[in-house]
């Protein structure tokens, strides 16, 4: 699939789908890489839920990392989702 032209939210989604997690597993992830005292939870949530529009969230590399993508894809939609092997 061609992600370009896609939302940050449905790149979330997709990612979330592909990791098999929930919004709460997801949550529960970002906040036990960088702490919870880091972690905006209304924010976060809104990005998850799909209640923002936003198109960049400080929040990415995060949700790459829990979810297993890579990162540059998460944010903008292009490359392929997951790394592959290195040559």
């Amino acid at each position: 699939m061609d992600w370009v032209g896609t939302t940050l939210q449905d790149r979330i989604a997709a990612a979330m789908e592909n990791a098999g997690l929930s919004e709460h597993e997801l949550l529960t992830a970002c906040e036990s890489l960088v702490g919870e005292d880091l972690v905006n939870k209304l924010a976060l949530l809104n990005l998850i839920r799909r209640d923002s529009t936003t198109q960049y969230s400080p929040y990415v590399s995060v949700i790459a990392e829990a979810t297993g993508v890579k990162a540059v894809w998460l944010q903008w939609g292009v490359g392929e989702m997951m790394a592959g092997p290195k040559q």
